[in-house]
């Protein structure tokens, strides 16, 4: 499992964290997507948050294609303490399965994450 640690003074420096730790450790990037092994993830900053988001593929446009419903985000809420910056990172990327997970630190005691990947529990 390789793991990352770092400071990002925005939610792009984030999302960039991210993809770089992805892309150096098997995973592709194509515009806004990473994929590995049947996993495609979207990652983009939207409206104060950084957003993942699933689906099935890419299309020739790199745009994702068989999106899932809803998104995992990092946000700034305004409770009960605001998104402050920097902030600490911690991206573990996992082979066998291809799972991220990302977690942050803010205002010292605050924590959220988010995580995507190809699951290992059978269905």
């Amino acid at each position: 499992m390789a793991y990352v640690i770092g400071a990002a003074n925005t939610l792009a420096d984030l999302r960039t964290a991210i993809i770089n730790a992805c892309a150096a450790n098997g995973w592709t990037s194509a515009g806004d997507v990473v994929y590995k092994g049947g996993c495609y993830a979207r990652l983009q900053v939207v409206s104060g948050s950084l957003q993942v988001l699933g689906g099935t593929g890419i299309d020739g446009s790199n745009n994702l294609t068989g999106a899932g419903p809803y998104v995992c985000r990092i946000a700034d809420f305004s409770s009960p303490a605001q998104l402050t910056f920097p902030l600490t990172y911690f991206i573990h990327v996992n082979t066998d399965p291809d799972e991220v997970y990302v977690v942050v630190n803010y205002s010292t005691t605050y924590y959220q994450h988010l995580s995507f990947g190809k699951s290992a529990v059978p269905t």
